[in-house]
């Protein structure tokens, strides 16, 4: 957890409840993630189901956008 990238919500809007981040990772990259919820209180919940995963596209030059909703 210490490692985990925050989730930014400065586009979140109640049409649109958008949290996001960027990493940058290069073409072909596997990887393996989880969404967890950290409250003001410290307590953590974790979102249910196996790891999420996802590869990098080959040949990717730029952005890529990862939709997806807590599970």
């Amino acid at each position: 957890m210490a490692h985990a990238p925050a989730l930014s919500a400065d586009r979140y809007t109640t049409l649109k409840p958008l949290w996001m981040t960027m990493i940058n990772l290069p073409a072909g990259t596997s990887f393996e993630y989880k969404f967890i919820r950290v409250e003001s209180s410290g307590a953590v919940s974790y979102e249910s189901g196996a790891n999420r995963a996802y590869t990098v596209p080959r040949g990717c030059e730029g952005k890529v956008t990862v939709d997806t909703q807590w599970k």
